[in-house]
């Protein structure tokens, strides 16, 4: 006669089956669950860990969030395990999960389901969903401290990174080309690198902790729909195209940490096509403002550069509305064209220092532009060092030129002074006031 089990044993295998459907075959290095036959799985004791799995066409639907029989855990999925397999379609980690590799998930072209990382999760996150159109509204646990291009071209909605995060390292961006991604969130003083949320169209809002830090290049840069008030945490010590094509409205400085803004030379700038853009606090410690850096913001009407700003070029162009400038006490470099094509208020707080220069040797330099066209008028000649020196005691108030420029077929100038402080920026662009404040 057969016998029959009673009605609650059945209930408990029914249900330890349901609790641990994977199970572990220690001698085939598997994990088996339906028809989903992971490979290369290596114990430790308990815990296991997953590895090459790239071609394992069985590796659809990988739920590992009910466990594993006989005791056995998923602590960790290795470096690369199932990078550019394009089987997978669906991922869902353990509540054990404490490690997933470099690369663990990049490149799945299928794996297009919405993904949640379990608060067991510690260390890096470096490139793990990276290409692979994942979705989401995506919380970054606790115990993570670095990521590295981890959600770079993906398709997730908002990320919201946690408290113990200490940096992102840059490279091709955190989020980068995220058209998707609608809202960040910092919660801890992190660093960050180079092109995070570069081209995230669809971003727009973020918060950023004040004790944030790093040179930001290209950060923000084409998050087209980025909109708010930004203020710099504190520190930041470095800019280049970082808000570029934003829509923000205003940004402030709170610390001495920021250096420079903007390149040197060649680049595009930190704010420029910020149309919306209409104002600007700048605080002291700001020593250079490179090329393009408020190009056409268009908005802006007014603003005051810090005494400690030293050098800036071509750094307001096409700012249609801007009507007011106070410069900066201690200007050493100034570049061609700088308030390029519009009439304006320049409130000059004391005379340049006698090694004032005008940045470039060339023909866009400023004083040669103004000598070609005829329209300076008391140049004083100097024709040795020790007049020149002289000349420098006698006129302190007075821009020292090149000791050489080239004056076409007419031969060369020697050099001198030219009063500055009431004229230099109306050489320029007329019609533009100078007015002269302490």
């Amino acid at each position: 006669m057969k016998r029959r089990l009673p009605f609650f044993a059945l209930f408990a295998l029914s249900a330890s089956a349901t609790a641990a459907p994977w199970v572990y075959d220690a001698n085939a290095h598997t994990l088996t669950c339906g028809t989903v036959v992971l490979q290369n799985v290596v114990a430790d004791g308990a815990s296991l860990t997953i590895k090459d799995n790239k071609s394992n066409a069985t590796a659809v639907d990988v739920d590992l969030s009910e466990g594993v029989a006989d005791g056995y855990a998923v602590v960790k999925i290795d470096d690369a395990a199932f990078n550019g397999n394009s089987s997978i379609t669906n991922v869902v980690f353990p509540g054990t999960l404490s490690t997933i590799g470099n690369g663990a998930f990049r490149s799945c072209a299928n794996l297009a389901c919405s993904v949640s990382l379990p608060s067991s999760l510690a260390g890096s996150l470096s490139r793990t969903f990276r290409e692979s159109p994942v979705t989401g509204d995506i919380v970054v646990p606790d115990g993570v401290t670095t990521m590295q291009e981890t959600f770079c071209k993906t398709k997730i909605t908002s990320l919201v990174c946690g408290t113990g995060l200490t940096a992102v390292q840059g490279g091709d961006g955190l989020c980068q080309s995220c058209t998707t991604l609608t809202n960040v969130v910092f919660q801890s003083g992190c660093s960050l690198g180079q092109n995070e949320f570069y081209g995230c169209t669809a971003l727009e809002r973020v918060t950023l902790h004040p004790d944030m830090s790093g040179a930001w290049i290209q950060t923000f840069k084409n998050c087209s729909s980025l909109t708010g008030d930004i203020v710099l945490p504190r520190g930041v010590t470095g800019m280049k195209e970082t808000f570029m094509n934003a829509k923000i409205t205003s940004f402030e400085t709170v610390s001495t940490n920021l250096v420079y803004i903007g390149y040197q030379t060649n680049g595009d700038g930190d704010f420029s096509n910020c149309r919306t853009l209409t104002n600007i606090v700048l605080h002291a410690g700001l020593k250079t403002i490179g090329t393009r850096v408020f190009n056409n913001c268009t908005g802006l009407t007014e603003i005051v550069l810090p005494d400690t700003v030293e050098t800036f070029t071509a750094s307001f162009s096409s700012c249609s509305s801007l009507k007011r400038v106070v410069m900066p006490k201690n200007l050493a470099t100034i570049g061609s064209r700088t308030f390029k094509g519009q009439p304006m208020e320049i409130y000059w707080r004391g005379y340049p220092k006698n090694d004032f220069t005008f940045g470039g040797t060339d023909t866009r330099d400023p004083m040669w532009d103004v000598y070609t066209a005829n329209v300076v008028t008391n140049w004083i000649r100097i024709e040795d060092k020790a007049s020149w020196e002289r000349s420098a005691a006698d006129y302190p108030d007075y821009v020292q030129l090149p000791p050489e420029q080239p004056r076409g077929s007419a031969g060369w100038w020697k050099g001198g002074y030219r009063s500055s402080a009431k004229t230099v920026l109306l050489w320029w662009y007329p019609p533009t006031t100078v007015v002269l404040i302490k």
